[in-house]
């Protein structure tokens, strides 16, 4: 509801023109004030291995921080796996799924049942 309250008032005010803009906007400011980062690393050129490995590391944190604001999200609120999975950046849901099972050891549902903050 929040999500929806938010792209609405920004649609209304004439902030944005479109709901989908209203959508990238919401997921742009909402990365900026939990300190999530968007990220596309391509390289055309072989890199060192040095600095695979600072890239590897810089990816991991993300992932790792994007993960703990899920299982912040899932223990705090109503919302979805979906809706958190889109909120924190995953372009799909399974995507999201497998990472948070592999730094979590459970499945977001899971979590949230032991998690879940009154």
């Amino acid at each position: 509801p929040y999500t929806r309250n938010f792209m609405k008032l920004l649609c209304d005010n004439g902030t944005i023109r479109q709901l989908p803009d209203c959508a990238v906007e919401y997921k742009r400011r909402y990365n900026l004030d939990h300190g999530i980062l968007a990220v596309r690393a391509v390289c055309a050129a072989p890199m060192r291995p040095e600095l695979q490995e600072k890239l590897r590391q810089k990816i991991a944190a993300m992932t790792g921080k994007r993960i703990e604001l899920a299982a912040e999200l899932l223990s705090t609120t109503d919302m979805s796996a979906e809706q958190i999975s889109d909120t924190v950046g995953y372009k799909s849901k399974p995507q999201f799924y497998n990472t948070f099972v592999r730094l979590k050891g459970v499945t977001p549902r899971q979590y949230r049942l032991e998690n879940r903050k009154a």
